[in-house]
């Protein structure tokens, strides 16, 4: 059966319509918009029957987590979550295996502030495991994963398994990841050229196998950790375990560990508990102004911040501006504050070993316990040394120092305390000097190879660097002072991450003193309360849920003892709301006009169309109720941008030869081609715009003038197309009655025009 246009219209038009009443609300463009946050099925979803076309100006939009495990099945697209997502029935998918990691993805996913809440995925015995299995320079912003249980064999993360050279900006994760190699809180793997930004993961981690991180597994040659840092405890049963990654070989800048690190010895693992670093447990790149604050335990090399520091010369491995201050035990050899080993490699093939090895204006402040080459700062030097300090207690059984266990290579220009660490010498060109010369302005007599200028400071206690949000050490004193980020603006309709609140002086008994963001209070006087009160660990940002406030807000933040819940000190940042223009919504207007008989053309004086579009005119009725269909379309205009849209000239499918009501209906561009489709390849068709539940239109009466040329049998014999009927005209139309080419009626017609003539 051929459907003619009238016909397909009549279909379409009436599901719409129907589906859209069904569905609860409508949104623009017709599509039914109802609450999909929570899915207790998992239904199999085409992305082409998500809203949006998957283009990077129109993203799809993920509302539910059928959705969501959707992306599987176009991997380049363009994604965006429009909604916070309960994913917590993944735990009964697949047989109890959870969510399908979606991958090879090479897309992108926009999370806009939303929540993942209950993500599970149980696959021990799969490689890349996580929300996305590998990704391959994709890009993943603003999503956070809460509640997240993931478990995998190699490669496990709970935001992806493998990252191969893509972007991860302003993600979060929190809950538990497990797996056996190259398993981190985030991702398991950073291959070369990836990039993690302003990320952070407060999951449990735990790894039979080596390359163990809390936010990262191992970060590749030429990939980035920025900005990033992770707190939850870290356990690992083999090598390379540290509380940010467990190995790298990238760099990592402006980032840090609060969370415990475990490497457990296990009589099956040959190599168990070496390589554990607060920080990173096998570090072969660069870190920059980062530190890491939580115990650390494992066998050898073993590092408050580093495990082991390993060079070739096709790299530099480099510590730099960057403290520990947990405390650190081993039982075997190297074993440092800060770092366990730092060594130059044996030669390799063409690869020789290179004394770019360095530890430079870095400081450790924990205690240190181990068997041999144990330092407060350095268990076992092979590198460079320089411009650094230590106050963490050190014991062990031989080669043991209050800065370096055991040097073989270069050390100048830095300090340990005697008196705190225990030890009255160290390895290399170390200088010991007492407590008392090493805390306040006596520091920057006795400590003169520091740059005080522009790297160190003095503070009541120990020295510290200038450039960290640094975290108090260990004194005397209260923290004195919390310093808020700049005042900015922001906008309501949107989530906003404030900036970073620090503290930026002063020294602590132990772990009593914390941050918290009290409340942000918006003019109208709606409070939003941010967070409870965490320990500090050198900054703390939060993030207003979009919509929560209006206009301009002031957010307090609280420096505090949390032994006795007195406020040490406190400030305020400030947030201007932005101005927005409300879109207006769509609309038509088309007024009654006159046209000349024949015209093939109609006026529609304005439309607004906010996703752009076209005007179609449509023959009555237009659904006078939902259900009823939609008559013939019978002229459409040229593709309108977004926006008003005023004089918009439609034409006709046929001249107009008498006078008639038509009706003007705005259309979405369903598919962005610019051209208006009946019903295009995937079944879909350009649907009309819809508000409160009904099509928006317009409808006028299109007069024909009465000047205008002959209407029926007159007028085709008008042959001049005067407007009369001469004799001669009339002549032809008796000839044609004559030759039963012509009704006595329409013989009547011409007869009577001929007599107004």
């Amino acid at each position: 059966m051929t459907t003619t246009r009238k016909q397909a219209s009549a279909i379409i038009w009436s599901a719409l319509i129907i589906t859209a009443m069904i569905g609860g609300y409508v949104a623009v463009g017709g599509a039914a918009a109802a609450d999909h946050s929570v899915n207790s099925v998992h239904a199999d979803v085409d992305p082409s029957a998500l809203e949006g076309d998957g283009t990077e100006a129109n993203p799809y939009q993920i509302t539910n987590v059928s959705e969501l495990q959707a992306m599987e099945d176009d991997l380049d697209a363009y994604y965006e979550l429009t909604s916070d997502i309960d994913a917590s029935n993944t735990a009964e998918w697949n047989n109890g295996s959870g969510f399908d990691p979606v991958g090879e993805f090479t897309g992108t996913l926009h999370g806009n502030g939303y929540n993942i809440t209950g993500l599970t995925i149980d696959r021990a015995d799969e490689f890349g495991v996580g929300l996305f299995s590998r990704t391959d320079r994709a890009t993943v912003t603003a999503v956070s994963l809460i509640n997240v249980t993931v478990t995998g064999r190699d490669r496990v993360g709970a935001l992806i398994g493998g990252n191969d050279g893509g972007t991860v900006q302003n993600v979060t994760a929190r809950g538990s990841v497990s797996g056996t190699d190259r398993v981190g809180g985030l991702i398991g793997t950073n291959r070369p050229g990836s990039v993690v930004n302003n990320s952070y993961a407060t999951t449990t981690v735990t790894g039979a196998g080596q390359d163990i991180g809390g936010l990262v597994g191992t970060n590749g040659r030429e990939s980035v950790i920025d900005s990033s840092y992770a707190t939850g405890a870290v356990t690992g049963d083999d090598t390379d375990v540290g509380g940010l990654a467990g190995r790298n070989i990238g760099r990592i800048i402006d980032s840090h560990a609060t969370g415990d690190v475990e490497a457990n010895i296990n009589g099956s693992q040959s190599r168990s508990g070496n390589r554990v670093g607060g920080l990173t447990g096998y570090n072969q790149g660069n870190i920059v102004n980062s530190y890491a604050t939580g115990t650390v335990t494992g066998s050898s090399r073993v590092g408050g911040l580093v495990g082991v520091n390993f060079d070739y010369n096709d790299t530099e491995t480099v510590v730099r501006n960057s403290y520990a201050t947990g405390d650190v035990t081993g039982d075997n050899g190297s074993i440092g504050g800060l770092v366990g080993g730092n060594f130059e490699g044996a030669p390799v093939g063409d690869l020789v070993p290179s004394l770019e090895i360095r530890v430079t204006n870095s400081y450790a402040t924990g205690d240190v316990s181990g068997d041999i080459n144990t330092g407060g700062l350095v268990g076992y030097n092979n590198g460079s040394v320089d411009q650094s300090f230590a106050v963490g207690d050190v014991e062990g059984d031989s080669d043991v120092g209050g800065l370096v266990g055991q040097n073989d290579e270069q050390v100048e220009k830095s300090y340990w305390d005697t008196d705190a660490t225990g030890q009255p010498t160290s390895a290399g060109s170390a200088t010991g000097l007492t407590t008392a010369e090493m805390e306040g302005e006596a520091a920057q007599v006795n400590m003169d190879g520091f740059d005080f200028e522009a790297i160190w400071m003095t503070t009541e206690s120990y020295p510290t660097l200038r450039d960290l949000p640094n975290r108090p050490t260990q004194g005397e004193q209260s923290v004195a002072s919390i310093i808020a980020p700049p005042d900015a603006s922001y906008t309501p309709s949107a989530p906003y991450t404030i900036g970073t609140f620090h503290n930026a002086t002063g020294t602590i008994d132990s772990n009593d003193v914390g941050i918290r963001l009290v409340n942000a209070t918006a003019d109208n006087g709606t409070v939003v309360v941010l967070n409870d009160a965490v320990p500090v660990t050198g900054n703390v940002n939060t993030t207003i849920p979009a919509g929560s406030l209006s206009g301009n807000v002031t957010i307090a933040a609280q420096l505090y003892n949390l032994s006795s819940q007195q406020v040490v000190a406190s400030d305020t940042v400030n947030l201007t709301a932005e101005t927005s223009v409300e879109q207006p919504g769509p609309s038509v207007t088309f007024d009654d006009q006159t046209v000349e008989n024949g015209s093939s053309t109609v006026t529609v004086d304005s439309a607004t169309l906010p996703d752009g579009g076209f005007v179609a005119i449509h023959s009555t009725p237009v659904v006078p109720d939902y259900g009823t269909a939609v008559d013939s379309v019978v002229g459409v205009s040229e593709y309108l941008e977004n926006g008003t849209s005023e004089n918009i000239t439609v034409t006709l499918d046929e001249p107009v030869t008498e006078s008639q009501t038509l009706v003007a209906m705005p259309h979405l561009d369903t598919n962005g081609n610019e051209t208006y489709d009946f019903v295009t390849s995937n079944g879909s068709a350009d649907g009309p715009y819809i508000a409160g539940g009904e099509a928006v239109t317009d409808s006028a009466s299109v007069t024909v003038d009465a000047g205008s040329p002959l209407d029926g049998a007159a007028g085709e014999f008008d042959n001049d197309g005067d407007g009369t009927v001469s004799a001669s005209e009339l002549g032809d139309a008796v000839n044609a009655f004559g030759q039963g080419n012509l009704s006595a009626a329409e013989l009547g017609e011409v007869v009577n025009a001929f007599g107004q003539s």
